[in-house]
């Protein structure tokens, strides 16, 4: 049985296949892969110690991508109904690639974070148009979930295989990892040949056919929902950002161990993820959210007091189990509040919400750790956690009451 738009232009299982494997694809080398090169951030902070704020500037070769990622977010829609997502889906892989390898020619840290803002502008076209196109091509609920919950878990899965081999590439220089930004071309011939432009009227006969409800935007639930996920987003970011110091605190040097440790977080969300439409058809979305709040609550007060790697290892486990869900759930809960028609608008303000805190959240932390140190950090972070898991279902509450929705 089919899931496919009737209006959908149609073609073969086969071709079908290759298509939702090559958007999963996308999705495995998109967000997650800016954690790739974190193993080799000791290594860069000495090879540039004479820079100034080299232990802010080193992790922002990290999370600056997320500036673009944010800022891409609102315009990656609008800009694709103006030229098709496929061509803009080419131009982000071409961009994603080239950009991705420059810092390994580079040799001054400020043309390297400039490298890794491009980076980051390719990175949200693909992590905001892939999904979209997933919930355009499977419109009916029970699949949309699934695919969905199988491009989050491809996302982690890419993850797992960028932080590993960037982990092994780390131990032979730091530059190296940079390489493995080139994967996005192997994925440019299959899109090519097999993405599809939705027709206009797919959305709207959607939204038709669906049962008649109110389809005013419910602006309050929206700004909450976003705020969550900004504030879990980047709270999540400190987690590889920090990781492979907290390790040589405890006496790990080793990068490779670092990527071991930061790539085992994200198998189990690779794992745990396609278990979504289980917990939805069980949990609402605001559970849910508190349930992911929750887990990276318990990861933090588990790192705020590691002493080996074994309890590292134990954190990470909270870490992984916590956010395999996050992606699946907050971009089916948002769809359930809007209009079909927004679709590809309201995920590019997941992707803003998603990465806005990610690229903020370091400037807010970096001071903390100067003088506090990372521990102390942590245990700021299990608080921020802590508030939003309770506030979660209060506000969904709230705003179910305030807004009629349709099922997600």
């Amino acid at each position: 049985m089919t899931t496919e738009s009737a209006l959908t232009p149609q073609i073969s299982n086969a071709r079908r296949r290759v298509r939702d494997i090559t958007l999963y694809g996308c999705g495995g080398i998109s967000a997650m892969s800016i954690a790739a090169v974190a193993p080799s951030l000791p290594e860069m902070t000495q090879h540039f110690a004479d820079t100034a704020d080299i232990d802010l500037l080193a992790r922002l070769v990290v999370s600056i991508p997320t500036l673009l990622l944010a800022l891409s977010g609102p315009v990656v829609g609008v800009v694709a109904d103006r030229i098709g997502r496929k061509l803009l889906l080419v131009f982000a892989l071409l961009l994603y690639a080239s950009a991705g390898v420059l810092p390994v020619f580079l040799n001054d840290l400020h043309g390297i974070l400039g490298s890794r803002i491009a980076l980051g502008l390719g990175m949200g076209i693909l992590f905001t148009l892939a999904p979209a196109l997933l919930a355009d091509y499977h419109d009916d609920i029970p699949a949309r979930r699934k695919a969905l919950a199988t491009y989050a878990a491809s996302t982690a899965a890419g993850g797992v295989l960028f932080v590993l081999l960037g982990g092994v590439l780390s131990d032979i220089h730091w530059r190296a990892p940079f390489l493995l930004y080139l994967a996005g071309l192997l994925f440019l011939p299959s899109l090519i040949a097999t993405i599809t432009e939705p027709e206009p009227q797919a959305v709207s006969s959607e939204a038709a056919a669906a049962p008649q409800v109110s389809v005013r935007t419910p602006w309050f639930a929206l700004f909450a929902i976003y705020l969550m996920v900004a504030a879990t987003g980047g709270v999540f970011l400190q987690m590889p950002l920090n990781l492979p110091f907290l390790l040589v605190d405890i006496g790990v040097t080793q990068a490779s161990i670092a990527g071991y440790a930061i790539a085992w977080p994200l198998a189990l969300m690779a794992l745990c993820g396609p278990l979504f439409p289980k917990f939805r058809a069980r949990l609402s979305s605001a559970w849910i959210y508190s349930f992911i709040a929750g887990g990276l609550a318990i990861g933090y007060a588990l790192l705020a007091t590691a002493n080996s790697l074994a309890l590292v290892l134990l954190a990470l486990f909270a870490f992984g189990v916590g956010m395999s869900q996050m992606y699946a759930n907050t971009s089916t809960w948002l769809m359930g509040l809007t209009d079909p028609k927004y679709r590809t608008r309201v995920l590019g303000g997941l992707t803003t919400a998603i990465y806005l805190g990610q690229f903020v959240l370091p400037f807010v932390a970096q001071p903390i750790i100067r003088d506090a140190g990372i521990r102390n950090s942590f245990i700021v972070l299990v608080g921020v956690l802590i508030f939003f898991a309770l506030a979660a279902p209060l506000f969904s509450a709230v705003a179910t009451r305030r807004s009629k929705t349709q099922p997600s």
